[in-house]
């Protein structure tokens, strides 16, 4: 949901279609070779949620919409987001951490304000057929502005859930400070980390039982956030031609051959959001730290999809054992940025982070999903894991002047499985 930070051809010859899902490209194609090139493209899958019998809602058991107080005159702000999907086979779980959208926290005084966001948690134990929700992770607190002292908040989004190789739990979320007709991100952002020694629910920070430390912070973020990893120092060293990273967010953890690898979106600001200089950067975690390991996609790659930034990533493996990569390419051409859908790409070599692409250069596209339901600025932020019945999970987004009642965020099983 960080995509509200605003100031920020060819011919289809063949057609293959299977109720609602259209293949573009070469039915019939051969896969890639092993230079990640082919002389056609492979099939790629087209869903648009909205249409159809359309994409079933995810219902989250236990865990209402927030509802608008009955003094509130603006519209609403309320539903789910941002989810991240992690498998447990011990226990034979799906873990679900996601966005809780919110007008306000009732323990935060002064007036009510559209626009906060929590991280709650749910679990599957029927293999993602359905979800309960067991946990908040975070709420609201009441904080001052790190750089004007004006009481405010802080709001927390953009989770990333993994269970690391040791088998303890790691989440990673965006925390940054907001005032009631303040601006959003004075003094920056940082992304918390939560340690948990047994599941995903001791990662909540509210009744103090996990080890939670202010862990990256980018050019922009202030002191007082206390940042253990001043990554964008890293950044400089291995990109000393691009401009330094002001922010990092969207955060998506993978675990690869029994190691931890972190990818994060670098935010470029200089006057406004300068999306041709803006990146997903791929890291590995180390004792001491993190090392850089590529830059995986850019404003080049954005373009491929008429967007202006990639972002809201997802790294997970296929059902075969592959490698993907799963983003939002999104436009800025609008006063209000434009979600373009989901699209599930390839590594060809992760370690490289390179990806796999077509004879023209592209990179090769296994699905795109939309929903054309979600007006007027689009769907996105998908999550996937090969476990669940689920299949991959879409966010539906609908804002005025699309529905009377304000913003509201639902997530859709597609049940696509890659």
């Amino acid at each position: 949901m960080n995509s509200t930070l605003k100031n920020t051809a060819k011919k289809i010859n063949v057609f293959c279609v299977l109720g609602i899902l259209i293949l573009i490209g070469s039915c019939g194609s051969s896969s890639n070779s092993s230079s990640g090139r082919s002389s056609s493209s492979p099939a790629t899958i087209l869903l648009d949620c909205g249409q159809g019998a359309g994409c079933p809602q995810l219902i989250l058991t236990g865990d209402p919409l927030s509802t608008v107080p009955v003094s509130q005159s603006a519209k609403g702000f309320r539903g789910y987001g941002d989810p991240s999907i992690e498998f447990d086979s011990s226990s034979d779980t799906l873990w679900l951490s996601y966005s809780w959208l919110i007008n306000r926290n009732p323990d935060i005084a002064g007036p009510i304000i559209v626009g906060n966001v929590e991280s709650h948690l749910a679990r599957s134990t029927d293999g993602g057929q359905s979800f309960e929700w067991v946990a908040n992770l975070n709420t609201n607190e009441p904080a001052n502005d790190p750089v004007n002292g004006v009481v405010g908040w802080l709001n927390h989004e953009v989770t990333s859930l993994l269970l690391q190789p040791d088998g303890n739990w790691q989440m990673l979320w965006f925390t940054y400070h907001k005032t009631e007709g303040g601006v959003p991100f004075n003094g920056g952002a940082v992304l918390d980390r939560s340690i948990s020694t047994t599941d995903p629910t001791e990662l909540s920070t509210l009744d103090g039982f996990a080890n939670t430390d202010p862990w990256i912070g980018a050019d922009l973020t202030h002191d007082d956030y206390g940042a253990t990893h001043d990554l964008h120092l890293q950044v400089a060293i291995d990109q000393p031609d691009k401009p330094v990273c002001d922010m990092f967010t969207e955060p998506a953890h993978f675990n690869f051959d029994g190691e931890i690898y972190l990818g994060l979106n670098c935010l470029v600001f200089d006057g406004g959001r300068q999306v041709q200089d803006e990146r997903f950067l791929l890291f590995h975690q180390t004792v001491s730290g993190y090392g850089f390991v590529a830059e995986i996609v850019g404003y080049t790659v954005a373009q491929q999809f008429g967007a202006d930034r990639f972002e809201q990533v997802d790294i997970t493996l296929s059902e075969s054992g592959s490698v993907l990569f799963i983003g939002t390419p999104i436009s800025d051409e609008s006063d209000t940025p434009v979600h373009l859908g989901c699209v599930v790409l390839e590594f060809e070599d992760f370690l490289q982070g390179t990806l796999k692409t077509n004879g023209d250069g592209s990179a090769t596209v296994l699905a795109k999903i939309t929903d054309s339901l979600s007006v007027p600025h689009g769907t996105g932020a998908c999550t996937y894991d090969r476990n669940s019945e689920s299949g991959l999970i879409v966010v539906r987004r609908t804002l005025p002047p699309a529905v009377s009642d304000g913003v509201t965020f639902e997530l859709l099983a597609t049940g696509l499985k890659f």
